[in-house]
């Protein structure tokens, strides 16, 4: 209970002293309007990056040498060899 009007009182003298001067007003205003644009551009690189990336090209796999499927392939067929450090005999 005593915490809340704590806070309460707190954003009342925030708040008034914020609003006293028109000046302070206009800073944080302009800060959000900065922040909002920055926020669309990362959007859109967001987007650009995920429609990059999601392209057809990156996502064929026919496209791909065979090298890069050796490991797979193994796991699929079980004749995966795993080393150890101890040699066990």
């Amino acid at each position: 209970m005593i915490k809340n009007i704590i806070i309460i009182v707190l954003i009342y003298i925030c708040g008034s002293l914020i609003y006293a001067n028109r000046a302070n007003v206009d800073v944080i205003l302009d800060d959000l309007v900065s922040k909002k644009e920055a926020v669309k551009k990362g959007a859109v690189y967001l987007k650009d990056k995920i429609e990059y990336n999601m392209s057809d090209d990156l996502l064929n796999l026919d496209s791909k040498s065979s090298e890069e499927f050796t490991y797979s392939e193994g796991l699929m067929t079980g004749n995966v060899e795993e080393e150890t450090f101890t040699e066990e005999k």
